[in-house]
């Protein structure tokens, strides 16, 4: 028998307790189930053994006397070999960012609630801890030694006054998830939406149920391991490096969320091409991909957004008409097949001091980086009247310091350039023709289908999936309002739990069908 509770640890914090009878249940045995079947938000933070449950007069476990009056039977959370004082400490560090326990000295940061963001933190916390410094520990640590166990060999090193070897080059891939089966299965890669980041996944990532090993794919620009000005094609030609580096071969499983689409789109092209499976490429409202021209269907399929809801219709119209069209008559889109956006340097520093300057792109940052962490990083209105245009950045970075003071500033200008970089990729991509199984996942609302008729021409076997958004919260809808009210829906669903969770049961189906 099983009973769990809600208790206040102290006054705002509240955690999972799970009781079960007998006493003499493998507790260890309980936790390695758990954390194989669920996120960590929902792992009991302890678990007890009792010898019996009270029980009300209808016969009903009684919670409240199993909570407060209960004789407990407490047993590790963990067994194994014993752990050495560094690997405790920075355990200790770990509880403290991930308010929980619930992992062990193997446990990747990144499957057991740790974020891009929550990364900065424990580096922080355990630079003051172990008294090193930036040089000897960057903020990349984590994402190279992802288990205390290895972080806790690289310290010693570093305290005992052996300089380690050099650490591998840092990969794009982090593994936000590990398979839990026997067997191997191909893992699922997910492409870092704008700002470079995996954040908008989180969600997403917690909802699937698949037991399929979940990577994600960051932009090394984030840490300063890619030149912008070498080019869109180099950007894919990285990252696919990294994939195949982890998977040699086919199938390959891709999902991409808004901005990463083009990217998403272009890493199963370069897979096709040199004749690897493509098993899925999920496109998750890849709004305003390939609209860099009035030329191009991608420009008129945004516009009509912001007229009346009849020329949306008709624009619909239009992109189904042009998939009328024989397929010899058609474009085939291999014009764009040389795609290959390349900043010079000095546009590069242009478009870095326009994301950095601009109002409402700092503003939209803020934002997301609020709907992605839950933290209060959004910017007022008063905060940005009070910052001249020259000055727009570094409010931001006062607001963020204010939250979270061991984020590095620099990361947060990284973030808000490499936005605007991919962004302006994913506005200029040409799409071309396409030839493996292809699902869209499209925001239910007045604008569903625009995405469908601008994609049908080019992609032979594409499945369209129309997902509802749930009733948003009063701060939500706040944050929002830093969105155009016509492309709200598109920042809010990956937020959004309805929509993850009918997205997720969907890419579930899809991935347990192989």
């Amino acid at each position: 028998q099983c009973a769990v509770v809600v208790n206040e640890t102290e006054p705002g914090t509240a955690a999972l307790t799970a009781f079960v009878a007998p006493a003499t249940v493998n507790i260890p045995g309980v936790y390695f189930v758990l954390r194989e079947r669920l996120p960590a938000y929902m792992v009991p933070s302890t678990i007890v053994g009792v010898d019996a449950f009270p029980l009300t007069a209808s016969g009903k476990i009684d919670r409240q006397r199993l909570a407060h009056e209960q004789p407990r039977h407490a047993v590790p959370v963990s067994t194994g070999a014993r752990q050495s004082p560094t690997v405790r400490r920075v355990s200790m560090v770990w509880r403290a960012v991930l308010k929980h326990g619930d992992f062990g000295a193997d446990s990747s940061f990144f499957e057991v609630g740790g974020s891009s963001l929550t990364a900065f933190s424990v580096v922080y916390r355990l630079r003051d801890e172990f008294g090193l410094d930036p040089a000897q520990l960057s903020d990349q640590s984590l994402y190279i030694y992802p288990a205390p166990a290895a972080l806790a060999t690289y310290i010693d090193a570093l305290l005992a006054g052996n300089a380690p070897a050099a650490p591998p080059t840092q990969s794009p891939l982090v593994t936000l998830k590990r398979a839990n089966d026997d067997g191997w299965r191909a893992p699922v890669f997910m492409v870092s939406s704008a700002g470079g980041t995996l954040g908008a996944y989180e969600k997403l990532v917690k909802a699937l149920t698949t037991t399929r090993e979940i990577v994600g794919v960051r932009d090394p620009f984030l840490w300063g391991g890619r030149d912008p000005t070498l080019g869109f094609q180099r950007w894919i030609s990285e990252y696919v490096r990294a994939i195949r580096a982890q998977q040699p071969q086919g199938p390959y499983y891709i999902v991409a969320y808004s901005s990463a689409g083009a990217i998403g789109y272009e890493i199963a092209q370069h897979l096709r091409r040199a004749g690897q499976e493509v098993a899925l490429l999920a496109l998750i409202d890849p709004l305003a991909i390939d609209r860099g021209s009035k030329q191009r269907f991608g420009y008129w399929s945004l516009e009509s957004r912001f007229n009346r809801r009849i020329v949306a219709r008709i624009t619909r119209l239009a992109g189904w008409l042009r998939s009328a069209v024989p397929a010899a008559f058609r474009d085939s889109g291999r014009s764009a097949r040389d795609f290959n956006l390349v900043p010079a340097h000095a546009d590069f520093l242009r478009l870095a001091a326009t994301a950095t300057s601009s109002a409402a792109h700092i503003r939209s940052v803020s934002a997301l980086l609020e709907l992605n962490t839950g933290l209060p990083f959004t910017l007022t209105d008063a905060e940005m009247a009070a910052a001249a245009p020259d000055r727009y950045l570094d409010a931001l970075r006062s607001r963020v310091k204010r939250v979270a003071p061991e984020i590095d500033p620099q990361m947060i200008e990284n973030i808000v350039v490499q936005y605007q970089l991919q962004v302006r990729s994913h506005h200029a991509y040409r799409l071309q023709r396409y030839d493996g199984k292809t699902v869209l996942f499209d925001p239910r609302g007045p604008y569903q289908g625009l995405l469908a008729a601008q994609f049908r021409p080019y992609v032979s076997n594409l499945r369209v999936h129309g997902v509802a958004l749930g009733e948003q919260s009063d701060r939500t809808k706040e944050i929002s309002r830093c969105f155009s009210e016509r492309i709200r829906a598109h920042y809010q669903s990956m937020r959004d739990d309805n929509f993850v969770r009918s997205v997720a049961e969907k890419l579930d189906a899809l991935l347990d069908a192989h």
